[in-house]
């Protein structure tokens, strides 16, 4: 074991025991998926979120005593609850920087940090995402009848992937790439690759009873066939998600794929440009803020012209912040936060994701807005103010002068 190691090991166990109070990563997406979560998950609960031009709606339902009393509501944000949680976070500047912990040493880099969470939680921290179609709907929800400009543009009767696989185009069912970035063990591209696997299987049973075919279910709505591209700084990680049943019956039909890659050093050549849809869920916000800049323009060099970034990630003044802000020890720099596991944190605002993801990266922003919630429970009698913020971000097409 090199001392290098050795030091960044003492540290994980030096900060662990130094933080009196649980920050787990993650926190606020397993709250999340509690609610959003369009399934069955660990706690039983199932909720259906519909969305209109003017709000989001709730319909929960759980039959789990300790959860069916939780349920959130949307609050609005006033300049009193951001000057108190400004006040909040002054307050404890001082007890809460690094600096304050005498034995603090350098943290261990990013890759050790999420290889060390990956080992200890394995694939049981995260639940998967099946809220994407209800929180980007123009991305993942049903095919509509017009294709859009990234379909046009690829649109054909096949597409090479990395591998020998060919993945051939139906006339029923169009093909998209997604590029997670950050995927971790796959908590949302393996939901995808679910139901890809699953109409590849209908589609070959179909063309195998084509005979008695009948028009019953061509007005039912269709579902996109996904190949994904995961990439992730964790080799831990990455191993699990290749371990993953979902993610090898995909990959033996060419829809899946899976990288070793830190997105602040760069992209694989195989991911150039090559996504109708690149995703960024919870980890910009664990980049350094001088790194995010080169981040989000080596995120959106994945997406071909016409293409979209979607995103979440946290909110300045979220709860956690406010959690995080309260102890000794973890602010690392304005707004950027190390956990007691030696991840890290960073709280945006609208406007530094405008300027990240427009100015650096030359996107245009189609969608940014925060997601403020409050979660009661009941049982408790207790809430929680949660704020995340979330974005959809368009390549522009080509110009003729570029071409």
């Amino acid at each position: 074991m090199s001392s290098e190691y050795g030091l960044a090991l003492s540290y994980l166990h030096i900060y662990a025991s130094l933080s009196s109070n649980n920050d787990d990563n993650g926190e606020e997406e397993n709250v999340e998926v509690q609610v959003d979560h369009n399934g069955t998950d660990r706690v039983n609960a199932t909720t259906h979120i519909v969305k209109d031009s003017t709000k989001e709606t709730k319909d929960t339902t759980a039959d789990n005593n300790n959860h069916k009393n939780n349920v959130w509501e949307e609050f609005e944000w006033t300049v009193q609850h951001e000057n108190e949680s400004r006040c909040l976070l002054e307050k404890s500047m001082e007890r809460c920087s690094i600096q304050a912990i005498p034995s603090y040493h350098q943290a261990p880099n990013d890759d050790f940090a999420w290889d060390s969470f990956y080992s200890q939680h394995n694939t049981n921290f995260f639940k998967d995402r099946h809220y994407l179609h209800t929180a980007f709907p123009q991305e993942f929800g049903p095919q509509q009848q017009q294709h859009s400009a990234a379909d046009a543009a690829i649109d054909s009767d096949t597409i090479e992937t990395t591998t020998t696989t060919t993945v051939t185009r139906t006339k029923t069912t169009p093909t998209r790439t997604l590029v997670e970035i950050g995927c971790g063990v796959g908590n949302a591209l393996l939901p995808l690759l679910e139901t890809s696997c699953a109409q590849e299987h209908d589609q070959t049973n179909s063309s195998n009873s084509s005979k008695n075919k009948n028009s019953s279910n061509e007005h039912e709505p269709l579902r996109h066939q996904w190949i994904v591209y995961g990439l992730d700084l964790s080799s831990v990680a990455i191993g699990l998600l290749k371990q993953d049943e979902r993610f090898q019956a995909a990959s033996k039909l060419g829809y899946a794929h899976a990288f070793v890659s830190n997105i602040v050093q760069g992209i694989p050549a195989a991911c150039h440009e090559i996504a109708d849809v690149s995703s960024l869920f919870f980890c910009l916000s664990a980049i350094d803020p001088k790194d995010q800049p080169v981040a989000v323009q080596n995120a959106a060099s994945t997406v071909r012209p016409g293409g979209t970034i979607v995103f979440r990630d946290y909110g300045r003044f979220d709860e956690s912040q406010l959690k995080l802000g309260s102890q000794r020890g973890k602010l690392l720099k304005d707004n950027f936060y190390v956990k007691h596991d030696a991840t890290k944190c960073y709280f945006f605002t609208t406007t530094e994701l405008r300027d990240l993801f427009e100015t650096h990266a030359g996107l245009e922003v189609m969608e940014l807005e925060y997601v403020r919630r409050i979660y009661w429970n009941r049982a408790t009698k207790t809430s929680r103010k949660r704020v995340w913020v979330q974005g959809r971000f368009r390549k522009p097409l080509l110009s003729t002068t570029n071409q």
